[in-house]
């Protein structure tokens, strides 16, 4: 393999670490109101559907329902509250990988 890909591969890991870490701090939150809604069987909120996805997306006032019990509403909080932090992260992770990716090839072509 060359110098260059290699570069390229060792300088994008870092990002893309904390981009799998993020996720799976989302998915755990996510997990808790799957968890709250199965227990009160709640059925549109095991899953996120494409209309929730959007909401929390663009519009996050929008994520609780009206219809949430207190139970649910908290664990969606949590996930709202943690919501800046993890785009902040993505942000942080995406702009990791492409820098460390620049700077692997750069140092793999002045190796080469």
């Amino acid at each position: 393999m060359d110098t260059e890909t290699i570069g390229f591969f060792v300088g994008a890991t870092p990002g893309v670490a904390i981009i799998l870490r993020n996720m799976w701090y989302q998915q755990m939150l996510q997990k808790q109101i799957e968890a709250v809604a199965w227990e009160e069987r709640s059925w549109n909120d095991t899953q996120l559907g494409f209309k929730q996805q959007l909401n929390l997306l663009f519009h996050p006032e929008r994520y609780i329902a009206p219809s949430d019990s207190p139970a649910l509403v908290k664990a969606k909080q949590a996930l709202l509250s943690a919501w800046p932090q993890i785009r902040r992260r993505h942000w942080i992770g995406g702009g990791v990988v492409v820098i460390g990716a620049i700077i692997g090839v750069a140092v793999g072509v002045a190796l080469a």
